[in-house]
């Protein structure tokens, strides 16, 4: 049902807050450093990759505390802030930065050497592991304890595959000042724009959540989903492809970096273009053919969030500043 959307999105803003807060971009060190690719710095780096997830988790878990104590008294009556069981999922999904905390740093070393293909193989493992976790849920329980189950079995499954299918040094508890002040110096100015990056993605539910009751920001939810799905193909394609590939060149060949650049954007523009028309003049196609008449106001939305894709153009650019050093 709609509401069930609605309820897994106010999660979803949460954990995807606390995750941009504390962004101070580990990934991308890893690939510009020169040192980037040794045993010591991945295994100091994994290290505080962990406690980063810890402080996620902590994070959440405060919140749906606060949500359980103080929404029944202030929480606007037939909101989602007001639903019963919105505390209790906020507080097992603390365990999803936690086991993503865990992850190996050889997911970020295949990224530096462009070994796209084992990203992608485990990319898509996790995520069929995660489809048939709320399927097989669902039929048990059709509630949107189905859609929290996928949301923490794909983190798993993905975990435990970069520390036993990715190529890369076992991991270990190394603790290094030098590789954490490094870490800390490029990426402290990563977090301040992270927030930027928040309220300009995920304000709308927040706010929306204060005014619409489960079903109705569940519609809302729906188009958001597919427009975030077209986002994530963008950002996969500027951070595991034209990231590593930028840094490789600068590092080695810098005088090839601006030609690189322009022919990486072309392909990107192309991409967003097409995105934003499809969506605005198919979008209510696409939900007529996919989904129920209950969902069919989804559509409308569609065509309007669509225009987001006419600014995920300038991911490229971000990419490129931040292979330069100027986060």
């Amino acid at each position: 049902v709609p509401e069930a959307f609605g309820l897994i999105a106010i999660v979803s803003v949460l954990i995807s807050g606390f995750t941009l807060f504390t962004d101070f971009g580990i990934a991308r060190s890893i690939m510009r450093e020169p040192d980037g690719d040794t045993d010591r710095f991945l295994r100091a780096a994994w290290l505080v990759k962990i406690s980063r997830g810890a402080m996620i988790a902590s994070g959440v878990l405060v919140s749906a505390l606060l949500l359980w104590i103080f929404g029944p008294a202030y929480a606007p009556p037939g909101t989602v802030y007001a639903d019963p069981v919105l505390p209790g999922l906020i507080a097992v999904s603390a365990l999803m930065p936690l086991i993503l905390g865990f992850e190996s740093t050889a997911r970020e070393l295949t990224a530096r050497r462009m070994l796209i293909q084992y990203t992608a193989a485990l990319e898509i493992v996790s995520r069929a592991c995660a489809i048939l976790a709320m399927i097989c849920f669902a039929w048990i329980n059709p509630t949107v304890w189905a859609l929290l189950a996928g949301m923490l079995t794909g983190p798993l499954v993905k975990t435990i595959g970069t520390h036993v299918f990715l190529p890369g040094p076992r991991m270990a508890f190394v603790w290094d000042k030098d590789i954490a002040d490094r870490l800390w110096q490029y990426g402290k100015w990563l977090m301040g724009s992270s927030i930027f990056v928040f309220f300009a993605n995920s304000a709308d539910k927040f706010i929306l959540g204060s005014f619409l009751d489960a079903a109705a920001l569940g519609l809302f939810v729906i188009a958001s989903i597919w427009i975030e799905a077209g986002a994530m193909v963008i950002a996969r394609l500027s951070d595991q492809v034209g990231f590593p590939a930028i840094s490789e060149v600068l590092r080695n060949r810098p005088k090839d970096a601006p030609r690189l650049y322009r022919k990486f954007q072309s392909v990107i523009d192309a991409i967003c273009i097409s995105g934003f028309l499809v969506m605005h003049f198919g979008g209510q196609t696409f939900i007529n053919l996919l989904y129920t008449p209950t969902y069919q106001e989804a559509g409308s939305y569609l065509a309007i969030l669509s225009v987001r894709f006419l600014a995920l153009r300038y991911n490229g650019l971000n990419g490129l500043l931040m292979n330069l050093g100027n986060s």
